[in-house]
């Protein structure tokens, strides 16, 4: 006897091969996979939180590489709150990023032209023209000159020139900027 298992709307069922046209249904329960939907600010609010409970999500994801632990702690009140009036139980996963070095806080948009020569200071909190703060005190040890800095998974890419109280950098490929975006570095080539 063969057994197939299949997917619909209505949950999974099993169709057996040796009786065909025969299915029986199998509880909730046993399915192996979960709906997941990933809470943010466009999905927090609770008429649209209770929509996606709804329509079957089962399992809420919250992104800690952004927002802080009062929104996290929020967040999750609410969904276990409307889980509980819907008698729908809603699993929470917490996505952790880890370490990550980022952009601090920044007032606006910043629009980086290539050619245009910036400094990445290491205290966080930079507010001045021209200059970003990034989450690293060390910034200044581990950048030379030549380095590759990469902001916001390598869309915009910056050349270091020189180090001193700051890091100092050309655009090399420039665009929007707004805080809290990821930065790597790529070392100089030792390739002579």
């Amino acid at each position: 006897m063969s057994i197939f298992l299949t997917q619909d709307r209505a949950g999974t069922k099993l169709d057996e091969g040796s009786n065909p046209g025969v299915e029986r249904q199998v509880p909730g329960s046993l399915r192996r996979t979960k709906i997941v939907a990933t809470l943010g600010p466009a999905t927090s609010e609770a008429t649209v939180l209770r929509s996606l409970i709804l329509a079957g999500a089962e399992v809420l994801r919250l992104n800690f590489s952004h927002g802080t632990h009062a929104e996290k702690q929020a967040q999750i009140e609410s969904a276990r709150r409307i889980g509980a009036e819907l008698d729908r139980p809603v699993a929470i996963l917490q996505d952790l990023q880890g370490p990550k070095i980022r952009l601090g806080r920044l007032e606006d948009v910043v629009h980086l032209k290539k050619g245009e020569r910036i400094k990445l200071r290491g205290d966080g909190g930079s507010r001045h023209p021209n200059e970003l703060s990034v989450s690293y005190p060390r910034l200044t040890e581990v950048l030379h000159a030549s380095d590759l800095i990469f902001i916001d998974d390598g869309l915009i890419e910056l050349r270091v020139t020189g180090v001193s109280d700051a890091v100092e950098a050309e655009v090399v490929v420039g665009g929007p900027v707004t805080e809290r975006k990821g930065v790597a570095r790529r070392p100089r080539s030792r390739v002579a």
